[in-house]
């Protein structure tokens, strides 16, 4: 975890499916109430080294943007418009749900 400006940088890779999801989980759960200490804003999840998010990977991030929710943090997913991730987030419609932005820099500036 990174502290970037106002946002707390979570990168994440691998495969992210039932036997690994509490690695994300437990990532999620460290920089949420890191984030919280810096007085970031949001939390950026990174999923652009991912290669494969399973069923229980989705459920993860959308677990996590609800935890942060309650914390008053946003959740930021950064991941590459292209990447086979980004079509699962959106065919799977977590797109509704959490906020996706194309780089860190994006989710950062909101260009």
């Amino acid at each position: 975890m990174l502290p970037e400006r106002h946002a707390v940088l979570l990168r994440v890779g691998g495969e992210i499916e039932q036997a690994t999801v509490l690695v994300l989980d437990w990532g999620v759960r460290q920089a949420l109430p890191a984030a919280a200490q810096a007085r970031a804003e949001r939390v950026l999840l990174d999923l652009d080294e991912v290669v494969f998010l399973g069923s229980a990977g989705l459920a993860a991030v959308i677990r996590g943007h609800h935890d942060a929710a309650r914390r008053g943090v946003g959740l930021v997913v950064v991941v590459a418009a292209d990447h086979q991730v980004a079509r699962l987030l959106t065919v799977g419609e977590a797109d509704q749900v959490v906020e996706i932005a194309n780089s860190v820099e994006q989710a950062l500036t909101g260009r």
